[in-house]
Parts: C-alpha cells; sequence; structure tokens
C-alpha cells in the first residue's frame, strides 16, 4: 500500500479568545459495541449519533446482517440473534482499529463459521498472544502470523465453551473479546480484572438484555457473563466521545478569555481520567452527568489559572494515549507537573514518552523525563515556539502541539497531520470554527 503524503500544518497565535460549541463525533468504542450487539440481537436496532465506522458495519453485512440508513440520519439494524452469524464469502476487512478486530475474532470464536480477518490493523503483541490461547480454550482454531499483524483465520467451535479467566494485566479490548465470545457459549463466562477497565461492553449487553454481572474485586472487578440469551433489538443515541473532548477543553483551557460548550458528551467515569487530571490543576469545567447507566452531559470549559499537579502510578493507563494533551496543559500551569509511570504503559512507551518530551521542548516549553516519567515546568511567559516539530503519525502530539501554537509568541508547525485527522479528522476545521481559522495547511 502506498504511503499517504504528509499533510504538515501550522498553528498561529489565536487573534481572540475561543467561543462557541463544538459537537463532538459519536464515541467510536460505544459505536462500536451497539453495532456488535445490534448485529447479534432479534428484530431491529435504531443506532443515533454514531461516528464513521464503516469498516465495522461492512463486516456485519459480510456475516448476515442489514445494515440502511434511518429516515433521521441514524441507522438500522437488523440483527442475527446469537448465533445466527452467516459465514462471509471473502475476507473480513478490519481496517486499522485493533480493538474492532479483537471483537470481531471474539464474536466468529463460537460460531461455527470460517473468516479471515485482514487490513492494517496491528495487535498489542500481548493481546494477540492472549487471543490465541484464550479463544483455543472455548473450541476455536486461529491461524495468523506472529507478532500482531492480519491476516488472522478463524474456525469457529461448533459447541463454544464458557472460559474462566483470570486476566493477569488489565485489558479492555482482551475483555470485550471475551464478552463476545461468551454471548454464544453456553453457561456462565467469568472474568476477573485486576484493574476496573471501561465497562461500554456490560453495560451495552444489559441494555440488549443479556445478563451480566459485575462485583468489585479489590482495585478490580469480576464478571460474569450468561451464555446464549436472547438479546433483542432497542434505540442508541451514542453520546460524543469523551477521549475526542480532550483537544477542545485543552484549547479554551490555555486560550485567555475563552469559553466552550460541548454537548452531549460521554461521562462515564471509567473514562474520564484526562478530565479528571485537568480538573485536580483546577481548571474550570463545569457539567453533570445523567444518572443513566452509559451516563453524559453538556460541559462549559473556562480559561482559568491552573496549578501543576502529580499523577498516580496507577492512573497512568488510563491517559497513556492522551497525555500530550494533559503536557502542553501543565506548560502554562505554576509549578512543575509529574505524570507518574508513563514509560510503563501505552504503545511504544518508553520511546514516545523521550519523544513527547523533545517535541514540547522544541515548543519552547520546560519539559524532560526522568526514570519512567515526565517532568513538565509551567511558564508564566507563553511558549516561544517558532519551530516545525516532528510527531509522526502520533496524533495526540500533534494536538498538543498545534494548541500550543494557539498561544505561542511565534507560530508552531507539525511536520505531518496524519495522525491528528486519523483520530479526530473534524479537528481543524472544530478548532478553526472557535477561533477564526489559528490552524492552517504549511
Amino acid at each position: 500500500m502506498p504511503t499517504a503524503p504528509a499533510t504538515p500544518l501550522t498553528a498561529i497565535r489565536a487573534p481572540r479568545p475561543l467561543r462557541g460549541a463544538m459537537h463532538l463525533p459519536g464515541d467510536a468504542i460505544i459505536g462500536r459495541w451497539a453495532l456488535a450487539a445490534a448485529g447479534l440481537a432479534v428484530g431491529e436496532s435504531r443506532i443515533s449519533e454514531l461516528p464513521d465506522l464503516p469498516e465495522a458495519i461492512t463486516c456485519l453485512q459480510a456475516l448476515g446482517v442489514t445494515v440502511m440508513p434511518a429516515p433521521d440520519g441514524g441507522l438500522r439494524v437488523f440483527g442475527r440473534g446469537v448465533g445466527g452469524l452467516a459465514e462471509p464469502q471473502r475476507a473480513l476487512q478490519v481496517g486499522s482499529s485493533a480493538e474492532w478486530a479483537m471483537m470481531l475474532a471474539g464474536m466468529l470464536a463460537s460460531h461455527p463459521v470460517f473468516a479471515v480477518l485482514d487490513g492494517p490493523a496491528r495487535l498489542d503483541p500481548r493481546n494477540w498472544a492472549q487471543m490465541h490461547s484464550l479463544l483455543a480454550r472455548t473450541g476455536a482454531n486461529l491461524l495468523g502470523r506472529s507478532g500482531g499483524g492480519l491476516p488472522l483465520a478463524i474456525k469457529g467451535a461448533d459447541d463454544a465453551r464458557p472460559l474462566e479467566v483470570e486476566l493477569k494485566r488489565p485489558s479492555a479490548r482482551v475483555k470485550a473479546m471475551l464478552l463476545l465470545c461468551g454471548l454464544n457459549a453456553g453457561g456462565q463466562t467469568r472474568i476477573v480484572e485486576p484493574e476496573r477497565t471501561h465497562d461500554h461492553g456490560e453495560v451495552m449487553l444489559r441494555r440488549f438484555g443479556a445478563r451480566v454481572e459485575s462485583e468489585p474485586a479489590g482495585r478490580g472487578q469480576t464478571i460474569v457473563l450468561r451464555g446464549q440469551p436472547e438479546l433483542r433489538g432497542c434505540e442508541v443515541t451514542v453520546p460524543g466521545d469523551i477521549t475526542l473532548a480532550s483537544l477542545p477543553l485543552l484549547a479554551a483551557l490555555v486560550v485567555p478569555g475563552s469559553s466552550v460548550t460541548l454537548p452531549a458528551v460521554g461521562l462515564n467515569p471509567t473514562r474520564t481520567a484526562t478530565l479528571d487530571v485537568m480538573r485536580a490543576m483546577g481548571a474550570s469545567v463545569a457539567g453533570t452527568a445523567t444518572d443513566a447507566a452509559e451516563p453524559f452531559g453538556d460541559l462549559v470549559v473556562e480559561h482559568g489559572a491552573l496549578r501543576a499537579v502529580t499523577t498516580a502510578w496507577e492512573m497512568a493507563p488510563a491517559f497513556s494515549e492522551t497525555y500530550p494533551i494533559l503536557a502542553a496543559l501543565a506548560a502554562t500551569a505554576v509549578g512543575t507537573s509529574r505524570f507518574v509511570g508513563l514509560g510503563s504503559v501505552g504503545r511504544q512507551a518508553p520511546d514516545r514518552l523521550a519523544r513527547v518530551a523533545a517535541a514540547l521542548r522544541h515548543c519552547g516549553v520546560a519539559a524532560e523525563t526522568e526514570g519512567e516519567d515526565l517532568l513538565v515546568t509551567g511558564q508564566s511567559a507563553p511558549p516561544a515556539g517558532g519551530a516545525q516539530v516532528a510527531v509522526g503519525d502520533d496524533g495526540w502530539l500533534a494536538m498538543a502541539c498545534l494548541t500550543l501554537g494557539l498561544v505561542a509568541a511565534a507560530p508552531i508547525a507539525i511536520d505531518d497531520g496524519g495522525g491528528l485527522l486519523r483520530v479526530f479528522p473534524g479537528a481543524v476545521t472544530a478548532i478553526n470554527a472557535l477561533a477564526d481559522a489559528v490552524w492552517r495547511p504549511r
């Protein structure tokens, strides 16, 4: 596949405060769960505010699920029922989402079908190893390359066995795979997490009629799923993506005088770690979550004085992807912030930690690594800027550098916005709508 051309971007100092509302795309994790549950349900489901998930929809259609546009702009999904997925006639293209690849593998492993998953998605090698060993225990046969790459061939079990699994490390993706596999296994699937991960899957499956029970177990939890339920179609509205909310939150907090509203954002407490750290720094972010099983609400963020923070080691996995956003925010806080344990979590952890610190220094921010920690010292004067920063395909680092450009003394350019456009396709348009074309092609 040819390499996409680089898309360099430049950020200039905002000429005025950021004002207005930013409507965020629907949460992709919740969206994938809604599609998966609807595809395994009996009857019609309606899903609104779904983000762009073409690969997930195409895969479900190849498995016999009917998906069509709804008159109101959402989707109508007519499921096959648990155990009813059809054998696909060609390889299933899963796209770049490792999460969707693992969810689909779990679904297929407990159905008596043969399927091949293909695409650019690449799994964490540890998740890859667990996928093979755990799904084999349920009766499925998997054949694929080592190291996490696709394609992956799956021959699902004729009579899937339920699993009892005590995970050695927390992984929402492995949990999702096990839950979807357990739906079509006789008996009970039992999963013990050492630390609690997001519960979007459990919430969605309960909404469609599955029996899923969770009990605290130390810092983690034990989840029990009763297999072979009859899921019933229902209506789902996908809330705005709380992870993508990190960008407008940062922008409004660093540009003086700003006030931005984020309507209908998902506020599930298992996904708000970045927001929690911002509030610990003194960020003014107002909003009340609904009391629904999948809570959401409007957020109003306003610029104000910030203070340095030291995060707890156990929090690191919760913002291992988005921490460049927090580091950029710390550049405007009083004192030195220490983000603990980042060098041991997330993709390419030690190398990425060094790259983030170097990128911040290029922007004019005092940043350094110390062991597995990132230290950022805030300053009263705006960062110097005036640099071109190499961010590669790291969309969160691109957002952090470009947002610092909104307050820097001189423009900040990045070498490639491809990672940014992959993570948040509408980010440039959304920021420019709040601040008069401050992010520009270079």
